[in-house]
């Protein structure tokens, strides 16, 4: 299991590296293709920008949710899952927009993957530890 846990790991930063330089890189053309405003062209790279920056580590934010969930630690699972779409999500939304505007606001997502990530790495080390350890130490 963690040999298959580090492979899909690897393989979805890789690829979510690849995919976001890729879209990266054709951001004008994307935008380019939906609006001919310049000013809404340089809003729309930032969220690009912003929605891309993410792209390594969604995989990542997946495999700890599905890792979570299929070992039977559903609790864990779904704390993440609140905290991505809410605890964390909506407060640093006020937070963000506050402190930085409307660039505070486009990167709020990210913000809140970036941390909701994070507590699902700590569960799933936790949890992992935990169903790995001898039946005596459980």
């Amino acid at each position: 299991m963690k040999q298959i846990i580090r492979s899909t790991a690897v393989f979805t930063v890789c690829l979510g590296g690849v995919l976001s330089i890729l879209c990266y890189l054709g951001r004008n053309t994307i935008i380019a293709a939906f609006i001919d405003n310049e000013e809404v062209i340089a809003y729309g790279q930032v969220f690009v920008f912003a929605s891309i920056i993410i792209g390594p580590f969604y995989g990542l934010y997946q495999l700890c949710q599905t890792f979570l969930q299929s070992t039977g630690k559903v609790s864990y699972a779904s704390l993440v899952a609140l905290m991505d779409k809410g605890l964390f999500y909506i407060p640093l939304l006020f937070i963000l927009g506050r402190t930085f505007g409307l660039y505070g606001i486009i990167f709020t997502g990210a913000a809140t993957l970036f941390l909701s990530l994070a507590a699902g790495i700590v569960f799933s080390i936790i949890w992992n530890r935990k169903i790995s350890a001898p039946v005596g130490q459980r």
